[in-house]
């Protein structure tokens, strides 16, 4: 069932995503947007990082039927060893009342801290802080993901709805006739990102029925070859269209594994 009301504002809300002047002044110095919302925990531990750099990967998902957002910290660089930026960044989350559930220093991942408060759930998994080689100063980075989830099953939002909740997530390079399109679908993932390099993509993953994915998968090539697109390649089901050889926007159609279609555009490179 369609959501009559929004989860996904409940949990922004809950989580207080928000902006500050620090973490908006950083946001644009490391050419990131400055429309970027995140919960204040995750605020306050990217602040203490100081990165030099950063690729940031973010929005909305559903994993079983819960709602949720995340924070994809990745190809971060900053100064310090692997232990001191380590360090930085679990003190930071246990100044916000995160405690660790998960501390192994190899494997799937170095550290993972939780905080819990009524039926909302906020996790930040370390997954790999080393050290960088050929520098004069100690410089580490790494990935670090940050996830905020209701704990309580939700309804289906569109990506309409998902937008409404949070207008950060639109993409101005969007054409109308995608808009139209996309809309109207229920979304899995809607979310935006990029790296230190300045490209970002855009994506939404539209969740259907095997039968259903079919379509919409078929009805988006159609749609997007219409509109002046030329499919490039087909490498292993992702199709790649440009509209001029080799440069931006570039479009991605695949279908994901089990049920749902995948839309993904890169406006610049």
């Amino acid at each position: 069932m369609i959501a009559t009301s929004n989860s996904l504002a409940r949990l922004l809300q809950l989580s207080i995503a928000a902006s500050d002047e620090q973490f908006k002044a950083l946001m644009v110095e490391r050419q990131h947007s400055s429309a970027v919302v995140a919960p204040a925990a995750f605020r306050a531990m990217l602040l203490k990082i100081s990165p030099f750099r950063f690729g940031l990967s973010w929005g909305y998902n559903r994993r079983d039927g819960k709602t949720g957002a995340f924070w994809f910290l990745s190809e971060f660089g900053a100064l310090g060893t692997p232990d001191a930026v380590t360090r930085r960044i679990t003190g930071a989350l246990a100044a916000e009342a995160f405690s660790t559930v998960k501390s192994t220093g190899s494997g799937e991942y170095l550290v993972d801290m939780t905080r819990h408060e009524g039926a909302l759930r906020q996790s930040c998994k370390i997954e790999r802080i080393d050290k960088f080689t050929g520098t004069r100063d100690a410089r580490s980075g790494g990935h670090v993901i940050y996830e905020a989830e209701l704990q309580e099953t939700s309804q289906l939002l569109t990506v309409q709805q998902v937008i409404d909740a949070w207008p950060a997530l639109a993409c101005d390079d969007l054409p109308e006739p995608f808009k139209a399109f996309l809309y109207p679908l229920v979304a899995s993932e809607v979310s935006q990102g990029g790296t230190w390099t300045r490209y970002y993509d855009w994506t939404a993953t539209i969740e259907a029925t095997q039968k259903r994915s079919t379509e919409i998968f078929d009805d988006m090539k159609q749609l997007v070859q219409r509109h002046g697109w030329v499919l490039d390649r087909d490498d292993r089901g992702t199709f790649t269209y440009f509209l001029e050889k080799t440069k931006a926007p570039v479009i991605f159609l695949s279908t994901e594994q089990g049920d749902g279609v995948q839309f993904r555009i890169q406006p610049r490179m």
